[in-house]
C-alpha cells in the first residue's frame, strides 16, 4: 500500500505542482479537449479547462500505475464489486464499461474472480494498450494461456461467431461502447445517432446488437476513482427481448448507456479519457480544415478561450472552437500565441 501511495503522490505532484511539459502531443490533446468541452460542457469555464486537463493527465498516469500491480494484490479499497460479481457469476452477460476512472481494474477483478471473459477492442485500441499498459497485456496473455480469457477484435466478422461459442461456454463479454477507434475504423457504418450531453453524436451500437443477437443482458459498469478507494457503480441490467426489433433495442440501450455516463461526466470530467477525441463523433462539429479569414483580420481578437492551436506534421493550425474550423498559421505566429496563451499555464513547448 505504501509503495502505491508514494508513487501516486509523486505522479500527482509532478503534474500538479509544476507546469505540464507541453510537447506537440499534449498541446493537441489540450486544444481539442478544451474545444470539445466548450460544446459538451459549456458551463465549465476555460480557466477550469486547464485544471481539468492536469487532473486528466494524473488519471492517465494512475491507470498506468494500477496495471503495475495486477500481478500482485491491488492495494486500494474496492467498494461495490461484490454484488456485481455475484450477478455476472449467476448469469453471464455483456459487460459495458467506459474509458472512465480506473477502468482497467475491471479486467483485473474478473481475472482474480476467475470469471471467464472475452474482451472486444478495436485494433487501434489494442495497439494503444500495448504501448501504455504492457503489464496488463502480460497478465491477459497469461490468462489466455489457461483458457479463461480471449481477446476479440471489434469490426471483425468472425468475432460474433466466436462470442456465440464462448457465451455457450459461460463466458462474459467485455466491450467499450465509447471505443472511438472502432467508430473511425468503420467510417460511421452501423452507428447509432443519439443525444449526449446535449449534442448529437454517432456511436457504434455493437454492445446492444451483440446483446440482442446472443440474448444476453447488458451490464453497464464503471470504476470511479475516489480519494482513498475505487467505487464500482453498476446500472440496472438492460435485458434484450426477442420480440423487440434489434434496431429499436439498440437505440434504446445506447440512449441508456450514454445517459448514465452523462451523470458521471458532469461531476468528474477529468476521469474520462475521450475528451480530446470527441469531435470525431460530433455530427455537426467535426473539424473543418479550410480558410477562415483573410490574414490579419482577426489577429487582434484571438484568445485561448475561443481559439486553440494544434500541430500536424510540420504544419501549425489555429482552431476556432465555436465551429471547429481551422486555419493554417506560420511558425512565428504559432510561437507568439503559444507564449501569450500558455506559458504560465501549461509550460514551455519542447
Amino acid at each position: 500500500m505504501k509503495i502505491y501511495d508514494d508513487r501516486s503522490q509523486q505522479l500527482r505532484c509532478m503534474i500538479m505542482n509544476k507546469p505540464v511539459p507541453c510537447d506537440h502531443e499534449l498541446l493537441n490533446m489540450f486544444t481539442f479537449m478544451s474545444a470539445n468541452m466548450t460544446h459538451f460542457l459549456p458551463k465549465i469555464s476555460y480557466e477550469d479547462h486547464i485544471k481539468i486537463f492536469q487532473n486528466y493527465l494524473v488519471c492517465q498516469e494512475l491507470n498506468r500505475l494500477d496495471t503495475a500491480f495486477f500481478a500482485h494484490e491491488y492495494p486500494l479499497q474496492i467498494e461495490g464489486w461484490g454484488p456485481f460479481q455475484a450477478k455476472i457469476s449467476k448469469r453471464p452477460g455483456v459487460i459495458c464499461t467506459y474509458h472512465f476512472g480506473a477502468y482497467q481494474l475491471i479486467h483485473y477483478w474478473l481475472l482474480k474472480a476467475q470469471i471467464p471473459f472475452a474482451l472486444m477492442v478495436s485494433s487501434g485500441e489494442k495497439a494503444n494498450w500495448e504501448k501504455r499498459y504492457p503489464a496488463l497485456l502480460a497478465v491477459l496473455q497469461q490468462a489466455e494461456a489457461t483458457g479463461r480469457f480471449v481477446m476479440l477484435e471489434a469490426n471483425s466478422r468472425s468475432s460474433l461467431r466466436q462470442m456465440y461459442k464462448l457465451s455457450k461456454a459461460g463466458f462474459c463479454l467485455v466491450i467499450y461502447p465509447d471505443d472511438l477507434d472502432s467508430t473511425q475504423e468503420r467510417g460511421g457504418e452501423k452507428s447509432e445517432e443519439l443525444s449526449f450531453l446535449g449534442q448529437q453524436v454517432a456511436l457504434p451500437g455493437d454492445a446492444a446488437y451483440i446483446a440482442h443477437s446472443l440474448q444476453m443482458p447488458l451490464y453497464p459498469i464503471l470504476a470511479l476513482r475516489q480519494p482513498t478507494s475505487v467505487g464500482v457503480y453498476a446500472h440496472p441490467a438492460i435485458q434484450p427481448a426477442r420480440h423487440i426489433d434489434k434496431s429499436v433495442f439498440a437505440a434504446s440501450a445506447m440512449a441508456q448507456l450514454y445517459g448514465w455516463l452523462d451523470l458521471f461526466l458532469m461531476h468528474w470530467p477529468e476521469q474520462w479519457e475521450n475528451w480530446p477525441y470527441l469531435h470525431h463523433i460530433h455530427i455537426k462539429k467535426q473539424p473543418f480544415f479550410g480558410s477562415l479569414w483573410q490574414s490579419g483580420i482577426e489577429s487582434d481578437k484571438l484568445d485561448p478561450e475561443n481559439y486553440g492551436m494544434y500541430v500536424r506534421g510540420e504544419a501549425r493550425f489555429l482552431l476556432r472552437k465555436r465551429d471547429m474550423c481551422s486555419v493554417s498559421i506560420d511558425q512565428l505566429v504559432f510561437e507568439r500565441l503559444f507564449e501569450e496563451w500558455y506559458s504560465d499555464e501549461i509550460g514551455g513547448l519542447k
